[in-house]
């Protein structure tokens, strides 16, 4: 029989300075935070699943990531590099 492989599941968050993975969280008041210098956490997929839209429904894009390896960096080198968001010109073509 073969082995079942480990899945870890994350949270991935559209912030206006680049996607950021949730790091933490408070089940108390269901607060989630994302810190650029802590390590991403792994949930449960449900738990990721139900974050990723409650999150999305209070206004901050998410996404659920599933990883066959466990992730401990953040999508960007945020220390040495910056994302501005610029709207570009409406074109008639």
């Amino acid at each position: 029989m073969a082995s079942r492989k480990k899945y870890y599941h994350y949270v991935l968050v559209f912030t206006n300075n680049g996607p950021k993975y949730v790091t933490s969280k408070n089940n108390t008041d269901r607060t989630a935070y994302w810190k650029e210098e802590d390590k991403p956490l792994a949930m449960s997929k449900e738990d990721a699943e139900f974050m990723a839209v409650a999150l999305t429904w209070n206004g901050n894009s998410s996404v659920m990531v599933t990883s066959t390896y466990e992730i401990d960096t953040h999508p960007y080198n945020y220390k040495n590099w910056s994302i501005k968001f610029v709207e570009k010109p409406l074109t008639d073509e």
